[in-house]
């Protein structure tokens, strides 16, 4: 999984935006009341509207670095996981020649202690 960047524009407000805010339907049975002076509140709700996008973005950007993390993670995990596998098959086959050195070593000796005590 990979980050994907992305573009928003932030300002001017898109005529896109306002045009779909304006033709969209209202929740409830009365529209609402404002007693400010409207080019306030117009400013009022660009600086909300300002304040949800970045707030949005940065939510996205640390999700994406802590999915970047994970996976970083889980990888290192596998890998690890892969090395010790490989680490104890070495160790098994060294022990198993090991063993088979003493093993040879046992026997041999035996044979030239064996030859030793026969009479010639």
């Amino acid at each position: 999984m990979t980050a994907k960047p992305r573009a928003h524009h932030l300002l001017p407000l898109p005529n896109s935006y306002l045009r779909k805010l304006s033709d969209a339907d209202w929740p409830g049975r009365s529209l609402p009341l404002f007693r400010m002076d409207c080019d306030r509140l117009m400013s009022w709700l660009v600086q909300q509207r300002l304040f949800v996008v970045i707030y949005r973005a940065l939510a996205e950007a640390f999700a994406s670095e802590h999915a970047s993390r994970l996976a970083a993670m889980h990888a290192a995990e596998r890998n690890i996981e892969e090395r010790r596998d490989a680490l104890k098959q070495l160790y098994r086959q060294r022990r198993q020649q090991t063993i088979t050195r003493e093993l040879l070593d046992v026997v041999s000796g035996f044979e030239a202690v064996s030859k030793a005590d026969r009479p010639m």
